[in-house]
């Protein structure tokens, strides 16, 4: 009896026309994944009638849902449908910035079982978050999280299902992250950054359906850290912590023309700053909290993206 091993699993996504309705003869596209944590979720109700014994007699199957994430290693064109579904926009030229258009996916996790295989689905999948994390001397990574209407285990292929590898542009290293300003305030040695993109998502169910009718958004949340080494030119970025003075955050990841996306949010505020000296072998940081603000330089949008650049 073959029993599956991760490293055999396959990834895979398509982007759905109708909100949970898998197009028919589907080409999905692989998902250069390092990790995948898909949930088919079911809510039950038990009952509480008194029966004189211990213990629920009584339930019932009250919700059908979907959950997880996505991990990667961020290269270059492999996340641009995620990027769009994060930000709920479309891209324009190559820019993206915020905006509030739905695009659901159908997602699928394949694990290797030999003659049969064992299928998770999320349908009418929805990017709930986005988190991109660079660090100094290692793998700049990304996740991407999700909420779903409707989800199933299977051991089938979808009929005339295709699939569509990856691409193979390499990874990127902490070297390949760079021109990163901040406006007004100058920046010393950087060695983290990290974003996060939160839509806050809910289901919408309703009488007679088991699952949610929809997905609404909430407030759109673009927060992350920038990690620094104390200078004294970084005490301009405490004074403007302390006056609650607006800046900006720009950043790019890559170094090949053509394949170099860049991330800006116009107007974000500080929160938090913490320089603290922890212990007397190491370095003085100070790790800088922002979130970003509408900015008029996009149109009222908290982030735009540059791809290709």
């Amino acid at each position: 009896m073959p029993r599956a091993i991760a490293a055999t699993t396959q990834v895979s996504y398509i982007p759905e026309v109708t909100d949970g309705t898998t197009p028919a003869t589907p080409a999905f596209q692989i998902f250069r994944a390092t990790g995948e944590s898909l949930e088919v979720q079911r809510k039950l109700v038990f009952s509480g009638e008194l029966n004189a014994l211990r213990g629920p007699k009584n339930y019932a199957l009250a919700a059908r849902m979907g959950a997880g994430a996505f991990d990667c290693e961020f290269t270059d064109g492999s996340l641009e449908d995620m990027l769009e579904a994060a930000l709920r926009g479309a891209w324009s030229t190559d820019v993206l910035v915020n905006a509030n258009t739905p695009k659901p996916f159908t997602l699928e996790t394949r694990f290797e079982t030999g003659a049969t295989d064992v299928f998770k689905r999320l349908r009418g999948a929805q990017v709930n978050t986005f988190s991109l994390n660079a660090r100094a001397q290692e793998i700049v990574t990304a996740q991407v999280g999700y909420m779903s209407r409707l989800s199933e285990f299977n051991n089938a292929l979808i009929a005339g299902a295709t699939y569509t590898a990856g691409n193979a542009e390499p990874i990127f290293a902490g070297d390949k992250v760079g021109t990163i300003t901040m406006a007004g305030l100058a920046l010393d040695a950087v060695h983290t950054i990290t974003m996060q993109v939160n839509n806050n998502l809910r289901a919408r169910p309703a009488l007679g359906s088991l699952d949610a009718i929809e997905l609404a958004p909430g407030d759109l949340e673009v927060t992350g850290t920038v990690g620094l080494y104390l200078a004294d030119t970084e005490y301009d970025v405490l004074t403007a912590f302390q006056d609650a003075t607006a800046t900006s955050l720009s950043f790019q990841v890559g170094t090949t023309a053509g394949k170099i996306t860049r991330f800006e949010m116009p107007s974000i505020l500080l929160e938090e700053p913490k320089p603290q000296a922890e212990s007397k072998d190491g370095d003085l940081l100070l790790n800088l909290n922002f979130r970003a603000i509408q900015s008029s330089t996009i149109a009222g949008g908290l982030i735009r993206i540059t791809r290709n650049i």
